[in-house]
Order: structure tokens, then sequence, then C-alpha cells
């Protein structure tokens, strides 16, 4: 199966989570599942307290810390609300502006997301000659991802520069 990038115009989401920073799958000092996991843990949780569905979607927001050297990131991870609830019961908002992004399919297991991401930046952006700009890089859970099924499907999301 041929692995496809497309390009395409994104809405404006807006999200209710938690940050965390981490060094990125780019990074020789890659910690991403130890500094994560957690947060993701605890937002799986929220999104079971507040009632939402299973196919409610979560998305893993990325951006380079300002001044930060060796790669250190910082990810929003985040539940997509239509309204913010009344109570947001210690989450932080994050609104994503609607934008042009580059959009790769991740199939399979979470055990090769990082192999996924370095294919999709490394080789995959730079061979469509895409500009990738420094806006939020996203990681898009939707109701074709199943994390404990190895045909899962997720989105990555890089987005483009304004030419």
């Amino acid at each position: 199966m041929a692995t496809k990038v497309k390009i395409v115009e994104m809405p404006k989401r807006i999200l209710i989570g938690q940050d965390a920073d981490f060094y990125g799958a780019m990074s020789p000092k890659f910690n991403g599942h130890e500094k994560l996991g957690p947060v993701w843990g605890a937002i799986q949780q929220k999104k079971i307290e507040f009632g939402f569905g299973p196919d409610t979607v979560m998305i893993g927001a990325t951006r380079a810390v300002a001044d930060a050297t060796d790669g250190l990131l910082n990810q929003f991870v985040g539940i997509q609300v239509s309204e913010l609830p009344a109570d947001l019961r210690g989450l932080n908002i994050l609104e994503i502006s609607a934008g042009t992004y580059a959009t790769f399919e991740h199939i399979g297991g979470m055990e090769k997301l990082v192999e996924s991401t370095q294919k999709f930046y490394n080789e995959l952006l730079p061979g469509m000659g895409c500009t990738v700009d420094n806006g939020l890089h996203l990681e898009i859970y939707h109701e074709r991802f199943d994390m404990r099924s190895a045909d899962s499907i997720m989105t990555i999301a890089a987005p483009m520069a304004q030419n």
C-alpha cells in the first residue's frame, strides 16, 4: 500500500486538557513515553468523568518550547469539544486555529508511532517539497483509533507554511 500525504484545510478546534514538556521522536533524548504517558492517562480518565464517548476525538498538539535546546517540546493533550463545559475540572483550554496541514495516517500499534513520525517528517514531507510551519503539530486520535489494535489508525498533521 502506497504511503500518502494529503494537504488539507483543518477547521478551528477547541481542546480541554493538560500539557507537559518532553523530548520528541527526533531527539536523541527522546522521553515521550515516560513524560507523556501519565498525561494521556489522566486525560483519558477525565474523558470518562465528563461522560464523553469512545468516539470523542483526542489530540496531542505539540510545539517547540521557546528558547529550548536539544529538541525540547511541549504537548497539550486534549479532548476536542464543541463547547466548553461549565466546570473544567482543573483542565486548561487550547484553541487551535484553522489552517493548512499536511496529514499522514499512521496504521499500526503505538509502538510504531515514533517510526511513522520520523518517516513523515524526515522522508515524506521533504520528498514532497513541503515547508513545515512553526505552528502546532497534531496527533489526532479519532474513531478509527484503538490502542489495543495492531491495525489502529490515527492521523499525524504538520502545519504548512503559506507560500
